[in-house]
């Protein structure tokens, strides 16, 4: 192994005799090439003084300092910088004597080891440790985590960089350290994202769409479903272009103006099915010029203008259930429960909403209703009860021949959320319905949340009192999930260094308390970052955006193949 001139101090330092000797130690490189540690020329014997320490302070973590107090680290780059770290130390270290002790008996051309986490209260870098000790911690972060819980350890062991993060999958991944999504390095995206630019992933849609209708396959339903995508999702034009092009769904429509965008963009009206809430006599003016469209009726009111415009073609009744079903049972996110709401027909309605249909001799072919939105594995029982309550109402009206089960498919936000499993939605469906009715769904968010990200800029960081904040170029008003349902946007960086892990709060733009990405963010420094990508991002973000405090500039970008 070949030495460094690192083993001694400069003479700047002084003379002190107590200070390590060229004769004593040594920098080498490890045997595994990964760093720089100090071998001893001599064998030292448990509880003998090794050396004392000096070198100038910082008041923040750097590589090589060691903890003397908060905001004081010994910056050592002659000799204490230098120790290894074991979960089964050789020598202690006492910072306030700034002096060296061995434990044990140490042996001629050894390593010094001393246990990161006895002087630093979070390091410069989180590592796994292999030190092989029967005591391994096997995450070493710091002197506050030393003591925790193996299931805590366990899950910071996850946010290593080698690990899989919970989100990652083969169309957006790390590799090599950098960012990978839709087959582009995110990086080279930020170079174009010169505001808050959206980045949507058709291959993605294509492939949620497929894995919708597969599992319908698999229950043998493939014949008796359709699906309508909930365009208020995200009516991206090229989204919708290339959807009507390929004919792999129908369009779901809550307004006028969305039944426009649909044809312009290559939808016939048999594609459309229509639903919306306290519509004007202007709205019934333009439906009318779209006479082949399917209506949802959500009250009396809409039903008796629909026959005055004699938009009768094709009639459905929205039924509330007074039943919700939506991500970890949101209040915000339901359409109807105990609360109630403005929308559809209650049982206490049905019978006057018939009368009216029959003495104007229309039929009402359809059952719809929605419920909620984002709902996972957990939320599949309560769904069963919407199920069983929209059946009551299925044979009180008699001429039903199809229902719609609404949207409300939902997709993972954070680590704690599983997927949600298609074949049990799908088998529920098949065994809550009879076979001869035809099964609709207007999935949104399920089809294009997770086929997109946002890539904003950092603006500062900063720490306020006891928390770090970082500021980005985007504000509520460009995604408004975060600060509207509390539901968490994880940012994500663009490339990994292999720096500390900090906690953050991600803060936007404008000028309101609520206006906050993410709270307590566990991430890697943001010091050397300029870009961050926010991950579900496709759906429910920039067709929600507003001008709010003039900060409505935005971009979006689909990405083909």
């Amino acid at each position: 192994m070949k030495s460094t001139n690192l083993s001694v101090y400069p003479a700047s330092f002084g003379s002190d005799p107590l200070f390590p000797k060229k004769s004593d130690f040594e920098i080498h490189k490890t045997s595994k090439s990964k760093g720089l540690g100090v071998i001893t020329k001599r064998a030292f014997a448990k509880g003998e003084f090794v050396a004392k320490m000096a070198g100038p302070t910082v008041d923040t973590i750097q590589q090589h300092t060691l903890q003397i107090a908060k905001d004081v680290h010994l910056h050592d780059t002659y000799f204490s910088g230098y120790f290894l770290h074991s979960c089964d130390p050789n020598i202690h270290v006492d910072m306030q004597k700034l002096e060296v002790t061995a434990l044990k008996p140490i042996k001629k051309n050894a390593y010094l080891y001393m246990d990161y986490s006895d002087t630093e209260d979070y390091l410069f870098k989180i590592f796994k440790c292999g030190c092989g000790a029967k005591t391994c911690r096997g995450i070493i972060r710091g002197k506050k985590d030393k003591n925790l819980a193996p299931a805590f350890l366990a899950d910071q062991q996850s946010m290593l960089y080698k690990e899989k993060q919970w989100w990652e999958r083969e169309d957006l991944s790390y590799k090599r350290d950098q960012l990978f999504f839709a087959n582009r390095l995110v990086k080279d995206l930020a170079k174009q994202a010169d505001m808050p630019t959206f980045f949507y992933s058709i291959n993605r849609i294509e492939k949620n769409l497929t894995r919708l209708k597969d599992a319908f396959a698999k229950q043998g339903m493939s014949r008796r479903t359709n699906v309508f995508y909930a365009m208020k999702a995200n009516r991206f034009t090229p989204i919708l272009s290339w959807m009507a092009s390929q004919r792999v769904c129908g369009i779901d429509a809550c307004s006028p103006e969305e039944i426009e965008h649909a044809i312009a963009c290559g939808f016939r009206e048999e594609d459309i099915s229509f639903t919306a809430t306290s519509l004007s006599a202007k709205d019934f003016a333009i439906l009318s010029k779209y006479p082949r469209i399917h209506i949802n009726c959500d009250s009396i009111y809409t039903l008796k203008q629909c026959i005055k415009f004699g938009l009768t073609y094709s009639l459905g009744v929205r039924i509330n259930p007074e039943l919700g079903t939506s991500r970890t049972d949101n209040s915000r996110l339901k359409y109807a429960g105990e609360k109630q709401t403005k929308f559809g027909i209650y049982t206490t309605q049905l019978k006057e909403f018939i009368n009216t249909a029959k003495k104007a001799g229309v039929e009402i072919n359809t059952v719809h209703f929605h419920t909620g939105c984002g709902y996972l594995n957990d939320s599949l029982n309560n769904l069963a009860e919407v199920f069983k309550k929209a059946n009551e109402f299925i044979q009180t009206i008699g001429t039903i021949k199809r229902v719609n089960i609404g949207g409300g498919l939902g997709v993972p936000h954070q680590k704690i959320d599983g997927s949600l499993d298609l074949f049990e939605w799908s088998k529920l469906i098949k065994n809550s319905f009879a076979k001869d009715l035809i099964i609709q769904v207007e999935p949104g968010e399920y089809i294009v949340k997770d086929s997109g990200i946002l890539i904003v800029e950092k603006t500062f960081t900063e720490r306020k009192k006891k928390k770090n904040y970082v500021g980005i170029n985007a504000g509520f008003n460009i995604a408004i999930e975060p600060a509207f349902y509390g539901l968490p946007f994880e940012p994500v960086i663009l490339e990994r260094y292999h720096g500390k892990f900090m906690t953050y709060d991600v803060v936007g733009n404008i000028n309101e308390a609520l206006d906050v990405w993410y709270e307590d963010l566990v991430i890697e420094d943001l010091q050397m970052h300029k870009h961050l990508a926010i991950i579900n991002a496709g759906g429910y973000s920039s067709s929600m955006a507003s001008n709010h405090c003039m900060r409505g500039n935005f971009r979006e970008v689909l990405l083909v193949s």
